[in-house]
């Protein structure tokens, strides 16, 4: 679901204001309930404890922008594809089994720390951050950029990539012993101490109370739209150079070569006996004479074989 603008104000920080505009930025938040139940069998609880306890457990956080420009075609399209794997801490792996067991309410996804990335350090329990804020959507095929540290040159600039989504994962049931499960994902936002960020802080607006799952701010950038950009989109930098280069490359060459063996027949300095010699072939089929016609037509055909009687014939009058 898109909120709305990012911004608040319609305001950019100091070093973007050249690059993009208010509207490029983008709000997304989903709710904080899936909209799926989550029917797990005792094997694949089991399969995800066992996954649990593994050193390698991984999250994967994968966003879906649909846009809407460029058209669609094998060659891009509006829709944007991100995904951004996150290894888990040991501490969160460890909620997460408890929480999967019934012993624990709710458990904060923290990623692994690069400095501990065993966990074993005192107090170094894991990242908050799961992901960074802001991505960015860019290109006809619409390549994604995850994370992005840093938007501009400038600390102001530079704090606005340094704004994080951290979640707490809770399993909710309807109540009844065997009642539907789902997951729950509360999120807010964190700066790169683990912080929380307050919304004048951030500068951004903060999701409604029914969408605080995973949110995430969309910087899309421009695409070249109207016929260039539809011939992109159809037909990728290929088609575009042979539609346009190549085919106009073509005509003009046509149009300009060979043009010195046009120059003798082209630039004549007087033609009046050449118009002459041709009203008189219409003449001679208007009034029937055909083999008269023909020898005019001859005449003609003969002077234009020979350049030399060519230009007797064309050359300007002496005063």
């Amino acid at each position: 679901r898109v909120v709305g603008d990012a911004l608040v104000n319609g305001t950019l920080p100091p070093g973007l204001e050249g690059q993009y505009t208010a509207d490029q930025f983008r709000l997304l938040c989903l709710a904080q309930d899936s909209d799926q139940a989550w029917e797990a069998t005792p094997p694949a609880r089991a399969a995800l404890a066992s996954l649990l306890q593994a050193s390698g457990a991984s999250l994967d956080v994968g966003w879906r922008v649909q846009r809407t420009a460029p058209p669609p075609s094998p060659h891009g399209g509006p829709l944007c594809d991100g995904v951004r794997r996150i290894p888990l801490a040991p501490l969160s792996r460890q909620h997460l089994l408890e929480v999967l067991n019934g012993t624990r309410k709710s458990a904060v996804l923290m990623a692994v720390n690069g400095s501990d990335p065993f966990g074993q350090m005192p107090g170094a329990s894991g990242l908050k951050g799961l992901y960074g804020l802001m991505w960015r959507f860019s290109g006809d095929s619409c390549s994604v950029t995850p994370d992005i540290g840093r938007l501009a040159h400038g600390s102001d600039a530079a704090g606005w990539g340094q704004l994080y989504v951290t979640c707490e994962a809770s399993l909710e049931s309807s109540g009844a012993r065997r009642g539907t499960q789902w997951w729950r994902l509360q999120c807010g936002i964190v700066n790169g101490d683990d912080l929380p960020v307050e919304r004048k802080q951030a500068e951004l607006n903060s999701c409604p109370d029914t969408t605080s799952g995973p949110r995430l701010v969309g910087i899309l950038e421009r695409v070249q739209a109207g016929l260039l950009g539809q011939t992109v989109s159809a037909f990728g930098i290929t088609g575009l150079y042979i539609t346009f280069v190549l085919s106009a490359g073509r005509f003009l060459r046509l149009a300009i070569s060979n043009m010195r063996m046009r120059i003798p027949y082209d630039d004549l300095p007087n033609t009046s006996r050449l118009i002459a010699l041709c009203q008189d072939i219409y003449i001679a089929r208007a009034e029937g004479e055909l083999a008269l016609e023909e020898e005019l037509y001859w005449a003609i055909i003969n002077i234009y074989r020979r350049p030399s009687v060519l230009f007797e014939l064309t050359k300007k009058k002496e005063a």
